[in-house]
């Protein structure tokens, strides 16, 4: 853990606190994306006992301390042992082993600053009276009868979920698992909530079940006991499947299957046989490969996962096979087929922690030895790594993006012959196919991957035109092409295509191509469009293995600048160098994004859709009853987009993201880091003067 950071106080806020784990999850699961960087490099564990055994025998050969050498042998097997969870981590040994998804939130002190702002968000919103808004607009579609009903029935909702202190639920920790397998999925939801809240949450939750069986009659809840777990079980007439509330002490949970209540309960009291997730070796080797968890992990056995998926297919299979065996024999061996094509990755892992200001989210995939030249897998990995990343990225640049993407020709080549392969059936559909492409003229072989590659990059600057809709950044997308040659052909011929299709369907927006020369690189294309080419005229043209598409010449030239060292790279940049992950080496992907506008701009946007949604909405007919209705109702709703802004610029704590990818052999290594803005930053005003570095 890193020391904690001393941060300013800001006087407390009376707002309801918000529920931590459901907000982080949401955050750090989406993080779970393919992203990262290598700042954080992890210890490679087989070279350290190495070079430590090396260490160890020097000291044996020359110690006079014979007990110290001894220790120091009997010590080097830990090097690099499986890593476990932090003890915060607690409700993991409840989850049991074989389940494929395992996602736990533990709340963390240092985060406190961060929750602080996000449930002044939440007082904003409520503030705002956008849910009565919204009730206004549901109740201006309904008769007396309905609205009297929904108002009732809004009213005891309210009241059943009154009984429940939501934030108090999930205030230490929260799991959420899954066991795919015959007869249907397993689920698990566990939350260890503040201390003496479990009793009262429980029942809280046990009433909203027995209102639901009161209104639905073939619903059934039965309060039990198992040892000192207290149960209420939700059965359903004529279904074998059955949902479980429990509570141990101030754990409370969701549980499903009677099979799994079993498990997940002996678990609790230690009298299981089966051994929990966390602590099984593959769980623990996996832990290992990231930073030690504070806020948050994540696993996901993949080939699990798919062993699940295949029982629940073959028994699936087998029921049909009495109504049509060979249909039946068929399927399987698609499905056969589909799995073995899939089964590449062997499982993801992911953590999360917390340091003053940053969030780091460390993710790593162990690729399958064996599975590294399937043709799925080459698709993803057999790509040209970024390096230098910085080569296109100036210095002066607002956000950029770069990742190798997939080889869509070899995808392309994969999911054709997996259809061929599947029988006779399939390689008729792909000859009908390609014929039907042949007729058009269309082979995209020949068309689309003899010449690209795929591998792109995003970089946006600051704006330098002026329109009606607002100052947006300058933008330039890269595209890597096998052959620039060819690459240039193909787009001279889309772009002669698009001219003749806007003469004929638009001509006010008549296409007008300009050949242009940037920097010293000759062959690109400034596209204007009838009365919009006074504010945007945008390039396309083909420079070294690149197919370049910026919003502005000028942007493609400050970009071709850095290339040719003409201008300083991003790596100049103040910001990115104190935020940023920044790669020491090749990289599948890499970003760095400025945030701290972010509010602002989203604000802004709202703003500006609400006024021209409202200038819209005036001019709609309003001559009959039906019409006065709809008018109306869109006035309202772009009304609620209004009152959205205010709310919007309260989440103007972030500072920047950042991101980087790495591929070590059979693994690929992930690094996120979200810096929130520092005291100082937040002291300055929303609209201060100077542009973003």
């Amino acid at each position: 853990m890193r020391p904690a950071t001393t941060f300013h106080k800001k006087p407390q806020s009376k707002a309801t606190t918000l529920p931590k784990g459901y907000l982080c999850l949401i955050r750090w699961v989406g993080h779970a994306l393919v992203r990262g960087d290598e700042r954080y490099r992890f210890v490679n564990h087989n070279t350290l006992r190495k070079a430590t055994a090396k260490k160890v025998g020097v000291i044996i050969m020359r110690t006079k301390k014979p007990l110290l050498a001894i220790l120091l042998l009997v010590a080097l097997p830990a090097i690099g042992r499986a890593q476990e969870l932090p003890q915060s981590f607690s409700l993991g040994k409840y989850i049991p082993d074989g389940w494929w998804m395992y996602i736990h939130y533990v709340d963390n002190p240092e985060r406190k600053w961060i929750d602080e702002q996000w449930a002044e968000v939440w007082d904003a919103l409520k503030a705002s009276g956008i849910d009565k808004d919204v009730l206004g607009l549901v109740f201006g579609m309904m008769n007396e009868q309905q609205k009297g009903q929904t108002e009732a029935a809004l009213a005891k909702a309210q009241e059943l979920l009154g009984k429940v202190c939501w934030s108090d639920l999930v205030a230490k920790e929260v799991v959420i698992s899954e066991r795919i397998g015959p007869p249907v999925p397993d689920y698990v939801f566990l939350a260890r909530g503040a201390d003496g809240s479990g009793e009262a949450n429980a029942k809280g939750l046990a009433s909203i079940l027995e209102y639901i069986a009161s209104i639905v009659p073939v619903i059934h809840v039965v309060p039990e006991k198992i040892r000192e777990i207290d149960v209420w079980s939700v059965n359903l007439d004529g279904q074998k499947y059955t949902v479980h509330l429990i509570r141990r002490g101030d754990v409370v949970g969701i549980v499903t299957n009677r099979q799994t209540l079993g498990t997940i309960t002996d678990l609790m009291d230690g009298k299981s046989t089966t051994p929990s997730l966390v602590d099984s070796p593959r769980f623990k080797t996996a832990l290992q490969n990231v930073k030690k968890p504070e806020d948050g992990v994540l696993f996901f056995d993949y080939r699990g996962l798919l062993r699940g998926v295949n029982s629940l297919v073959t028994d699936a299979c087998k029921e049909g096979k009495s109504d049509n065996d060979e249909e039946s024999a068929a399927w399987s061996k698609i499905f056969n087929s589909a799995f073995a094509l899939v089964d590449v990755v062997d499982y993801q892992v992911m953590s999360v922690e917390t340091d003053g200001r940053q969030e780091f989210t460390h993710l790593f995939f162990q690729i399958q030895a064996d599975k590294m030249n399937t043709p799925l897998a080459k698709t993803f990995l057999d790509r040209k790594p970024f390096n230098p990343f910085d080569k296109y990225v100036p210095a002066e640049a607002l956000s950029f993006s770069m990742n190798t993407s997939v080889d869509l020709g070899g995808l392309y080549r994969t999911v054709l012959s997996f259809v061929a392969d599947t029988g006779s059936e399939g390689k008729e559909g792909i000859d009908e196919l390609k014929q039907m492409m042949a007729a058009v003229g269309f082979d995209p072989e020949r068309d689309i991957f003899s010449w690209l590659g795929g591998e792109m990059i995003q970089v946006d600057l600051p704006s330098t035109t002026i329109s009606p809709f607002g100052s947006t950044p300058d933008s330039v997308m890269m595209i890597r092409v096998k052959d620039a040659k060819v690459a240039t052909q193909k787009i001279d011929a889309v772009l002669a295509w698009i001219k003749d299709i806007v003469a004929k369907e638009a001509p006010q927006f008549a296409l007008l191509m300009t050949p242009k020369t940037i920097g010293s690189i000759e062959g690109f294309q400034e596209v204007a469009a009838g009365p919009m080419a006074m504010f945007v005229r945008p390039v396309v043209g083909v420079a070294d293995e690149w197919l370049i598409i910026g919003s502005t010449a000028d942007a493609v030239g400050k970009c071709l600048d850095v290339a040719s060292g003409k201008s300083p790279s991003i790596r100049k940049n103040d910001r990115f160098a104190k935020e940023g992950l920044v790669p020491k080496g090749p990289v599948l992907a890499s970003s760095f994004s400025d945030t701290s506008k972010s509010a602002q701009e989203m604000a802004a946007g709202l703003g500006m859709a609400s006024m021209i949604g409202g200038m819209v909405a005036q001019g709609i007919p309003s001559d009959n009853p039906e019409a006065a209705k709809g008018k109306a109702l869109i006035q309202s709703l772009f009304g609620v987009m209004m009152k959205l802004g205010p709310v919007v610029q309260k989440i103007d704590f972030y500072s920047s993201e950042s991101s980087m990818t790495v591929q070590e052999g059979t693994t690929v290594r992930s690094e996120i880091v979200v810096t929130y803005k520092s005291p100082t930053a937040e002291t300055k005003s929303a609209d201060a003067a100077g542009s973003r570095p």
